[in-house]
């Protein structure tokens, strides 16, 4: 008799859970779309140092975007970058960004694995030095490689290049 009774009841618990989790939605998923996902997760690369900035170091912090095409995720990956940390990471962490204020993304290309990434003259503000250029590069390069199928990484300021003196100290 026990046997009878028990089986009904595990299917009815089993025909429960089974309604409930598909009608709960998923944090991140649409729905109506089917095995998209609507945002994902990427980390934005900032500095930490040593008081005497002897030691310096790339920090990720993870932040959520809009999973979009490419080049709109890469436009809103970029853009937080540039916003710097926030004040609470800044106080938290004792992060810090080398990419001076007021740096704007001018345009994103993606060609095959590369992507060529040109960013207003701000980005040269940055009072020179191998130090500053190589964090400069670093976050950018470092939040970048983050998508799979980007291979290299073109920095221009304005259409110039690295032979014409962009992030050179």
């Amino acid at each position: 008799m026990k046997g009878k009774i028990i089986k009904p009841v595990l299917f009815f618990i089993f025909f429960a859970l089974l309604i409930i989790l598909c009608t709960q939605d998923c944090a991140f998923a649409n729905s109506s779309d089917f095995g998209r996902v609507d945002a994902i997760k990427i980390n934005l690369y900032f500095l930490r140092s040593d008081k005497n900035c002897l030691i310096i170091e790339l920090v990720a912090v993870e932040c959520v975007i809009p999973n979009d095409i490419m080049e709109k995720a890469v436009q809103t990956v970029l853009e937080k970058l540039l916003d710097g940390p926030t004040k609470h990471e800044m106080e938290r962490l004792d992060l810090w960004t080398a990419i001076p204020e007021g740096t704007k993304v001018n345009t994103i290309k993606i060609n095959g694995k590369t992507i060529s990434v040109d960013f207003s003259k701000e980005l040269q503000n940055y009072g020179g030095g191998s130090l500053n250029a190589i964090c400069i590069r670093g976050q950018i390069e470092k939040t970048l490689e983050q998508f799979p199928s980007i291979e290299e990484i073109v920095i221009t300021v304005e259409g110039r290049d690295e032979k014409d003196g962009v992030l050179q100290p």
